[in-house]
C-alpha cells in the first residue's frame, strides 16, 4: 500500500524473515508449530499463517513452493475431516476459505462443511465467524444468494464467547 509510505526494502526483508521462521516452523504435515515445528500446533494459527501467505502471492511476493503447498496439503486434509465442536468447525471454515482465495474450487467441501455445521452446531454456526467465513467463501464462490443469506445473520456486536485456545474472541469476530 503505497500510501503507508513503507521501505520497500524494509519491507522485504520482514518479509524474507517471516518466510525463513515460517520455515523452521512448518511440521512434516505441513502445520505451523508455535515455538518450533515439533510443538504445539493449533489448525486455526495455521490456516492465519497460510491466509498470510496466500496474501504474500497476490501482492507478488515469492512464496516457496514447498512451503506454500505443504500448508495447502494441510489445508484440504483439515477440511476433510468429521469435526465435533464449533471451534473445530470455525477452523475448517477458515481453511475453506483460505483454499478458496488460493484459487482451489471448494464447491463439494463447502456443502460438507455446512452439513457438519448445521448438525453440531444447528443454532450457533451463523452467527459465529464459521458462518461469516462461510459466507466469504460462497461468495468467492460466486454462489451469491447463499453468501447474503449468511452475511444477513452477521453483526458487529454479536456475543462472543472468548476462548484463548483456540484463538478466538471479540477483536478476532470483528476483525475477521
Amino acid at each position: 500500500r503505497p500510501e503507508f509510505n513503507l521501505d520497500e526494502a524494509k519491507m522485504r526483508a520482514a518479509v524474507k524473515r517471516t518466510l525463513a521462521m515460517l520455515q523452521a516452523r512448518q511440521n512434516s504435515e505441513g502445520a505451523f508449530g508455535v515455538w518450533h515445528a515439533g510443538s504445539y500446533v493449533n489448525p486455526y494459527q495455521t490456516t492465519y499463517a497460510a491466509h498470510f501467505l496466500v496474501e504474500l502471492r497476490e501482492h507478488g511476493f515469492d512464496v516457496p513452493a514447498p512451503l506454500f503447498d505443504r500448508v495447502i496439503r494441510y489445508l484440504k486434509s483439515l477440511v476433510a475431516e468429521k469435526h465435533s465442536s464449533l471451534e473445530e468447525l470455525r477452523a475448517a471454515s477458515y481453511a475453506l476459505y483460505v483454499l478458496s482465495r488460493a484459487g482451489f474450487l471448494m464447491t463439494n467441501e463447502i456443502g460438507s462443511l455446512r452439513e457438519q455445521l448445521d448438525k453440531t452446531e444447528p443454532k450457533r454456526w451463523r452467527k459465529d465467524l464459521a458462518g461469516l467465513l462461510l459466507a466469504g467463501t460462497y461468495k468467492l464462490l460466486h454462489l451469491d444468494q447463499e453468501a447474503q443469506s449468511l452475511i444477513a445473520e452477521a453483526r458487529m456486536d454479536a456475543p462472543v464467547v472468548t476462548s484463548y485456545r483456540h484463538y478466538y474472541d471479540p477483536t478476532v469476530y470483528r476483525a475477521q
